[in-house]
């Protein structure tokens, strides 16, 4: 499942290049459980090719992989933070299930969360650990 995941989402970067990174980042957010480091450095790869390093190959990899990954992935978080800070408890009822998440988890997580700055640092390492799902993260959040 997860390879036949991979080799579709190869073929949207490379048909589409940045588009095609800006939609897997935004699909990898809310769908797949993959982390954002690897549609990063597959986009890399595959838009990137045998092309050595210098100036302007920084600019194209930050405007062709770095931005449009980095703004498909925030307006991923936002969906599923948006769904889940206005909906609430339903939310967490109907969906939580497929994120083994449950609205009590979530209360507790606050609950321990509430005192001090723990919180804030949570959310600062959660969303820099590389492989850590940030689609949970948002969810807490939100």
């Amino acid at each position: 499942m997860l390879e036949a995941l991979l080799i579709y989402i190869e073929g949207i970067i490379v048909q589409y290049g940045a588009w095609g990174l800006f939609v897997a980042g935004f699909l990898e957010e809310i769908f797949a459980p993959l982390p954002s480091t690897l549609i990063m450095m597959s986009g890399g790869f595959f838009l990137m090719g045998e092309e050595a390093v210098h100036l302007s190959s920084l600019v194209t990899l930050l405007f062709q992989v770095v931005l449009p990954t980095a703004l498909g992935i925030t307006l991923g978080s936002s969906v599923a933070y948006f769904l889940f800070y206005y909906l609430g408890e339903p939310a967490f009822n109907h969906f939580g299930k497929y994120f083994n998440v449950s609205f009590t988890d979530v209360e507790r997580v606050r609950e321990k969360l509430s005192k001090g700055i723990s919180d804030e640092l949570f959310v600062f390492f959660a969303r820099a650990i590389p492989f850590f799902p940030i689609i949970l993260v948002s969810i807490f959040c939100g």
